[in-house]
């Protein structure tokens, strides 16, 4: 559904004329564009009335505007910027955890943890099950990453459908 907004006096063939130009139409559309706005006087209709137009396949777009105006571009650029948020803090939370395993390998790498580690068969048990948590925590950061690429792939895809559905 479409609106327009006349913006100087008309009647229905004047109206008629600026919708569809020299497209015919058959009288249900226009009779269903009157249901539709049962407030207007067709014969005279003043500059200024707002009427609801329904979907034609021959309108000019030009001529009329989304009833939804442009709420669907805000929602659309909404959910996009908190999609790619979300992947931005899953990337910088990625990154942490990479700085942080580099922390900890530089500290069990030197010269002077060697020896505690030798002499401690437990603690190098824990440096072992740690680097497997290390390891597994990359794996996970990664393929949140993917799915976010993918879920933002995918919501820009439908949200482009769904726009065309609506305009």
């Amino acid at each position: 559904m479409r609106i327009v907004v006349l913006d100087e006096r008309t009647d229905l063939q004047g109206l008629r004329t600026r919708l569809l130009g020299d497209q015919a139409v058959s009288d249900s559309a226009f009779e269903r564009l009157k249901s539709l706005n049962p407030h207007v006087n067709f014969k005279k209709i003043p500059a200024g009335t707002v009427l609801l137009i329904p979907d034609l396949p021959d309108l000019r777009k030009g001529e009329s505007s989304s009833v939804a105006g442009d709420a669907f571009d805000v929602l659309r650029k909404q959910l996009l910027a908190s999609v790619s948020a979300a992947g931005t803090r899953v990337r910088d939370g990625y990154d942490a955890l990479l700085a942080q395993q580099k922390e900890v390998s530089a500290v069990v790498d030197s010269a002077a943890f060697k020896p505690a580690l030798e002499a401690d068969p437990g603690l190098k048990e824990q440096v072992e099950a740690g680097s497997q948590v290390f390891e597994q925590d990359r794996e996970q950061a990664k393929a949140a990453d993917e799915t976010l690429k993918a879920l933002q792939r995918e919501a820009e895809a439908e949200l482009t459908a769904l726009a065309k559905l609506l305009a």
